[in-house]
């Protein structure tokens, strides 16, 4: 897989929630094991199951998806674009 970069995906805020939302544009598959393993490090983890893994982040909590969604709730945009980077620096460590 090439290097996961921000322009990979769609930014969407949701209306119902403070919450922002990041889309892959393209199908993708992220090996969720192996990345919470990395991220132990520097989150805090909250919940894992084989589909989503829930972490605290950078004062963000964020759902981690299979599918490679991204979801950082409790911050603005700006933030939550900066707290995909660096998630997405160290995803691309492991794949």
């Amino acid at each position: 897989m090439s290097k996961l970069q921000l322009k990979d995906f769609i930014v969407d805020p949701c209306k119902s929630d403070k919450a922002i939302e990041f889309l892959p544009q393209k199908k993708l598959e992220l090996r969720l094991s192996e990345i919470t393993n990395m991220l132990r490090e520097t989150a805090q983890l909250q919940a894992e199951t084989p589909f989503v893994t829930i972490l605290l982040f950078k004062n963000a909590r964020v759902s981690l998806f299979k599918s490679g969604r991204i979801l950082v709730k409790n911050v603005e945009e700006k933030e939550a674009k900066q707290i995909v980077e660096e998630l997405l620096e160290i995803i691309n460590k492991k794949e």
